[in-house]
């Protein structure tokens, strides 16, 4: 370990206000691609504790921090939402450092979804910053990305100029993390020059680097590239060392997509040497970790397939209602062949309705990438003329990114209700303090209250909330509960949030001044598609599956969610029971 690292954790104890705070951010930032559990743990104090010693920069650093930890873990939605957060905190300070830093990771987001276009607009403003500041470190950084877009583009001699660039300022910085990736970048370039040699070369220079300095991921990352090579010059043990080295490190790292690319070559050697025990075992690691993006002739297919599903559907019913008819007076070994035949035929009627649920849940996928480039066009756009824009054409942009983002909430939705109706949906447990999730969740909404004049009241116990649950789901149920309160609650009202220890469990209380429900209302509250007597006061959309997504989610945790109001017009309280790790199934 770092020895800045271990000193830093060894006084952390001590230390209060900002110096605590700068504490766990840089802390964050080293165990982002080191331990994954220490990272969030680390973001989630700074965020805390920013927020109540009212420190906007540190938590504008926290909410970056946060954005890339859940960049390297491949959750480029909720990495782009912490740093867009980020972003806006800095342009209100007019925190220049920061918002080139903030713009760099944006880009670094568009760049892993493929959007080379608008990765590269953000790169170009973080460098003008940069340059303006005179932030060597910045620059290099900038260099080491635009060069990685031109590489995406096949550009390779801009690619080896902007890699250069940004190796020889990372060499005078003494940024040795910096220089193994770069270095690795290099012998990639030449990897597309068909240079292997030269490849292989910086490919070990950067492996030894990683290794001096504890750095998992781009460890990983070499032991990949170098197996690779060794792959293709047909030695295979070798490449299978380094590959099942990369993996191992991969899979410590929950690295899903950076997995996929071991899964894949490790399958492909193992049937080459005809163990294909192995080889199948990597296929289906590999195909259960992919979540692939589909083209126009995937979605032809999708099409077709659920065409032929419901014709064969009609066949199959047809088939069982005429076995179902059948003369009760047959011989006994023919009423067990037609039995027989309608086991079969429900194994094939699952068996669609099984790829249908797939096809429409890829379908759903297909729509959040170009909606992806949709918003951040929008926002840039908005950015690059906030000047010279005239409030019609801000209007009309201000309408797109609304449009934009209901159908971005609609297809989460969907795509989320599949996979847990589809039983699709596994997730670990973990003890954490439900406190940092809550306060997480709140701020994310700031914005918000202050448009509606809302003031929010919170109670939080001095102690731990410790409860045994998935992060994500918990992150997923209070930010629909707390949307929900905002959209139905008249401007300048109140709403009150509350943790409660019983003892067995710990509730957390969401109440509002709102609308109330009905007695009919509050029997459907958790159903998909619900539609309830109480509108939107601010204009807002509804998909209508928020709450139902709520309600599976919760039971999945072995928890329980209810509603109570006292009727129209009286406001509504949505409290949710979640288990402590002792009391847990």
């Amino acid at each position: 370990m770092n020895e800045k690292i271990r000193l830093l954790e060894a006084q952390l104890p001590e230390l209060i206000g900002k110096e605590k705070i700068n504490a766990l951010n840089e802390l964050c930032f080293f165990y982002a691609t080191r331990s994954t559990d220490k990272a969030l743990q680390y973001g989630s104090d700074a965020l805390l504790l920013a927020q109540e010693e009212n420190d906007p920069v540190g938590e504008a650093e926290a909410l970056s921090k946060n954005g890339i930890i859940y960049f390297y873990l491949g959750d480029f939605d909720q990495s782009l939402r912490y740093f867009l957060d980020s972003l806006k905190r800095y342009e209100s300070l007019e925190h220049k450092l920061g918002i080139a830093k903030t713009l760099l990771s944006i880009g670094n987001v568009y760049s892993r979804l493929s959007n080379n276009e608008l990765a590269l607009e953000y790169y170009q403003q973080s460098l003008v910053i940069s340059e303006a500041l005179n932030d060597p470190v910045g620059i290099a950084s900038c260099y080491q990305n635009i060069g990685l877009i031109h590489d995406n583009q096949e550009e390779y001699n801009l690619a080896l100029e902007y890699y250069t660039k940004a190796l020889q300022l990372s060499e005078k910085l003494n940024d040795t993390e910096k220089v193994a990736k770069l270095l690795n970048n290099i012998g990639l370039v030449y990897e597309h020059l068909s240079d292997d040699q030269k490849a292989l070369e910086y490919y070990q220079k950067s492996l030894e680097i990683c290794e001096s300095v504890a750095d998992k991921a781009g460890l990983a990352y070499s032991l990949g590239t170098i197996g690779t090579i060794y792959k293709r010059a047909g030695q295979s043990g070798k490449a299978i060392e380094y590959l099942e080295r990369g993996l191992k490190l991969a899979q410590e790292l929950k690295a899903k997509e950076l997995s996929l690319n071991f899964y894949a070559e490790l399958t492909e050697l193992y049937a080459q040497q005809e163990d294909y025990k192995t080889a199948l075992m990597y296929q289906q690691q590999y195909l259960e970790a992919r979540d692939a993006v589909y083209n126009a002739t995937q979605s032809r297919q999708i099409a077709e397939m659920q065409a032929k599903y419901d014709a064969e559907k009609k066949k199959r019913e047809a088939e069982i209602y005429r076995l179902k008819n059948v003369e009760l007076q047959k011989e006994v070994d023919q009423r067990k062949e037609a039995e027989k035949k309608l086991r079969q035929i429900n194994e094939e009627l699952t068996q669609l309705h099984r790829e249908k649920d797939e096809f429409l849940g890829m379908a759903s996928h297909d729509l959040k990438n170009p909606l992806t480039s949709i918003l951040g066009f929008v926002q840039l756009i908005n950015m690059l003329g906030e000047k010279s824009l005239d409030s019609r054409t801000k209007g009309f942009l201000n309408s797109i990114e609304e449009c934009a983002n209901q159908m971005f909430r609609i297809v989460t939705n969907l795509v989320d209700l599949n996979r847990i109706e589809s039983g699709k949906i596994h997730f670990p447990l973990r003890t954490f303090d439900l406190r940092f999730a809550l306060v997480q969740v709140i701020n994310r909404y700031q914005s918000q209250t202050d448009d509606k004049q809302i003031t929010m009241n919170f109670e939080l116990p001095h102690h731990k909330c410790l409860i045994l649950a998935n992060e994500d789901a918990v992150d997923q149920i209070l930010d629909n509960l707390i949307s929900n309160a905002i959209k139905y609650s008249p401007p300048e009202s109140s709403i009150y949030v509350r943790l409660t220890d019983t003892g067995e469990h710990i509730h957390c209380e969401i109440k509002d001044e709102g609308q109330g429900l009905t007695p009919e209302d509050k029997k459907k509250i958790f159903t998909k598609f619900a539609r309830l007597s109480a509108k939107p006061t601010g204009g807002e959309n509804s998909t209508g599956l928020g709450l139902s997504i709520v309600k599976r989610l919760v039971d999945l945790m072995h928890g329980n969610v209810w509603v109570e109001s006292d009727g129209k017009n009286k406001g509504s309280a949505f409290i949710v029971e979640f288990p402590k790790p002792s009391q847990a199934h």
